[in-house]
């Protein structure tokens, strides 16, 4: 019994061969699910003879080419399709790309036809311009000689006294021209007295190169003297009427620096006279313009150069004012 039982164990468990090379066939595979597993053959079984699914329409489908197709799909879809927003930033870039490329291709179609149409004249159309011009040329050359070949026999039937009338006119007017360019340029009548020089240069034994910062010294700096003050006395004066200001004055006490003391003994003689110079000066000035810091600064500055001109010694270096009273 044993060996019985053992031997239908091993009939059960046993499976029929499928050697690598051997194709098993759909009867035998029929055979194998059954044995192994009743329960799901018997339900492929039930399928098999559902009427409704044997009037289905059944679409058959290879797995393998939609997943190499999905696979295609997502290569092709590049970077900036991922992202619309930064699409619309570099598609005018594109654009800009595509344009220049085919203004460039246009200039290099024109170039080439422009290229090919020269040749094709050269090769064409020049010969025949070449002998139309060459044609005009001798015409108008031969025009040119006949006229030249009847001036001279003008010229020979002219009796001998015209002739030398004609010499002697041009000879006087190349003549006349010569002296006149002498005269302007160069000078061709002796001289009474001798030029002015207008420079030192060409008589001079050496020339020397100074430096106008570094070398050159003022002529009041040259001779550096004791400074001394003068003081003018106190003015009032009107100043230029400007609107809203109808009756502008002014009254100022002034100091002035002078570079030594002769000049102040020359403005203490002269007094009036330095005074009227500083009244006039200060009447040039409006009320507006003499509030203004820039303004004062400039009513010093004309008062020095004012006073400055009709000396005959000396200058005035600063010009100081102690009270300055404004009523507009």
């Amino acid at each position: 019994m044993a060996e019985d039982t053992e031997s239908q164990n091993q009939g059960k468990d046993a499976s029929p061969p499928a050697d690598d090379g051997e194709v098993i066939s759909l009867e035998d595979l029929d055979q194998i699910i059954a044995e192994e597993d009743p329960e799901f053959s018997q339900q492929m079984k039930q399928i098999s003879e559902d009427d409704d699914l044997k009037k289905a329409d059944l679409e058959v489908m290879n797995l393998d080419e939609n997943v190499e197709g999905e696979v295609a799909e997502e290569e092709k879809s590049t970077f900036i399709d991922k992202y619309p927003r930064l699409k619309k930033l570099i598609n005018p870039l594109f654009k800009i790309k595509a344009f220049a490329t085919s203004g460039i291709l246009s200039l290099v179609d024109r170039f080439t036809d422009g290229i090919m149409n020269s040749f094709y004249w050269l090769k064409k159309d020049s010969p025949a311009k070449l002998k139309e011009l060459l044609g005009q040329s001798k015409k108008w050359l031969k025009i040119i000689v006949d006229k030249v070949k009847l001036r001279i026999d003008l010229w020979k039937k002219v009796p001998k006294r015209q002739k030398l009338g004609y010499f002697a006119s041009v000879v006087a007017i190349l003549a006349v021209g010569v002296l006149v360019k002498s005269t302007l340029h160069e000078g061709w009548l002796p001289e009474i007295t001798h030029p002015l020089l207008k420079s030192l240069e060409k008589p001079a034994e050496y020339v020397r190169a100074y430096d106008v910062k570094k070398d050159v010294v003022r002529l009041y700096d040259a001779f550096p003297q004791p400074e001394d003050f003068f003081q003018l006395p106190k003015i009032v004066v009107n100043l230029r009427r400007v609107r809203p200001y109808e009756n502008p004055m002014a009254a100022a006490e002034v100091y002035l620096e002078v570079d030594s003391n002769e000049t102040a003994v020359e403005l203490k003689d002269r007094v009036k006279q330095v005074l009227d110079v500083l009244e006039r000066t200060v009447e040039g000035f409006s009320y507006g313009e003499i509030r203004s810091i820039s303004g004062k600064a400039k009513l010093k500055a004309n008062i020095r150069y004012n006073i400055n001109e009709i000396l005959n010694q000396g200058r005035v270096t600063k010009v100081y004012v102690r009270n300055l009273i404004l009523k507009p």
